[in-house]
């Protein structure tokens, strides 16, 4: 050991003398986050029929930070590729925009979606065990360092997961938070996002998607036949598939792929032929129809999955639409409902009170109730009102596939 001094009272002192080489190791920096992307699972559709004004209604309604629209309409109805194409539209227009698609049909596929953005745009602690990965998510787009962004929520048919506790399946935990109570903070944190969503959320803008127009589902048709020699009957043929758009792609996937020997004609035939042929056809499950994997290319399968969740919801919604179904879909009267809901509710309390016991109170009570199961279908879009508000319609298809 040796002594050392430096002038002006300092020094020190030598412990040892190390010969060997000296390894500096800088701290691990953070990867780079990517550029603005898209997770939009689906390719851009070629043959995409424009919608009247809906796209530009959807671009004006997201035109302030923070704006949430739901879109709303009947399964197959054509929601998603309406998402999908505005997405792509968003992208060529400003690129520096980010696209987050969720698939929102059950909480463990939101999770899934969830954890796939924070991987996709590689948020700190995402692959931590521990980690809540919608507050980490959460916090991420509410940083304005990220830009803008655009979080699209697809194919929620049951929307009750959104109103129940959180928990993450990684760590076997609840939160006392709901995952709908989440999204609520997404639009009032003042972020510069907005989100799509295919169900009603509180303080969301809704969009109605109503069946398309003749011109328009007959492009579609023709898109879906592609170099069909014979298009004769395509008008037609949307007519009795009422323009619903998943059923008139399904309809051309099944004569495409059986042609020659299937034609236009020939399926209009077999649809009126009776309603046993008509179910076998709507049943068919197409295929390359741009849709989530996990859910049905047959617009008849899609209709009775949404019927078992209102049945799950709202059991006595499920039995008023079998009742409706037998009606005249077009007229189908509030009061003539009240008569067997009425009935169906005093059995169910006969053996709590006697006949004389019954009050005024029962029939308000069997009103609301009636009243509530009205909502939930409305909400399905199974049913709506004609112009007078106490008279309801539903689409044949529906009525059918209501009966089965």
């Amino acid at each position: 050991m040796s002594n050392l001094s430096f002038g002006s009272g300092n020094s020190g002192f030598q412990l040892g003398i190390n010969s060997g080489s000296v390894h500096y190791h800088a701290a691990e920096q953070p990867e780079p986050g990517p550029s603005p992307l898209s997770t939009v699972p689906f390719p851009r559709d070629p043959d995409f029929v424009e919608r009247g004004t809906l796209l530009d209604d959807i671009r004006d309604k997201l035109s302030l930070p923070g704006e949430r629209v739901a879109l709303v309409g009947l399964g197959g109805i054509g929601k998603s590729k309406l998402a999908i194409e505005y997405s792509y539209r968003l992208r060529d227009s400003a690129p520096q925009t980010w696209v987050f698609w969720i698939h929102a049909s059950n909480a463990a596929r939101v999770e899934q979606g969830f954890q796939r953005l924070a991987d996709r745009v590689k948020i700190p602690g995402c692959q931590s065990p521990s980690v809540n990965i919608f507050r980490l998510v959460y916090n991420w787009l509410c940083d304005e360092k990220h830009g803008p962004w655009v979080l699209i929520l697809d194919n929620v048919d049951d929307d009750s997961h959104f109103r129940q506790p959180l928990v993450f399946s990684s760590q076997n935990l609840q939160s006392e938070a709901s995952l709908g109570s989440q999204f609520d903070d997404f639009s009032h944190a003042g972020v510069s996002g907005e989100t799509i969503l295919q169900f009603y959320l509180a303080d969301a803008s809704s969009i109605t998607v109503d069946p398309m127009n003749s011109s328009e589902a007959s492009s579609l048709m023709k898109a879906s036949l592609g170099n069909q020699s014979s298009q004769e009957g395509i008008e037609e043929l949307c007519k009795v598939l009422e323009f619903m758009p998943l059923a008139i792609t399904q309809a051309g996937a099944y004569i495409k792929r059986r042609a020659p020997r299937c034609s236009v004609l020939q399926y209009l035939d077999d649809f009126q032929t009776n309603d046993r042929k008509k179910t076998r056809l709507l049943k068919h499950e197409g295929q390359g129809l741009q849709r989530d994997e996990q859910a049905s290319n047959s617009i008849l399968i899609t209709w009775q999955i949404s019927f078992e969740h209102v049945r799950q919801i709202r059991a006595s919604a499920a039995d008023l639409l079998s009742l409706m179904s037998f009606f005249d879909r077009q007229g189908i009267e509030e009061n003539v409902l009240r008569i067997p809901f009425h009935a169906e509710r005093a059995k169910k309390t006969s053996s709590r009170k006697t006949r004389r016991d019954s009050t005024d109170s029962d029939v308000s009570d069997a009103d609301y109730e009636l009243g509530e199961d009205i909502v939930i279908l409305k909400d399905f879009s199974f049913i709506s009102s004609t112009e007078n508000a106490h008279t309801f319609q539903m689409h044949s298809l529906v009525q059918l596939a209501t009966r089965l």
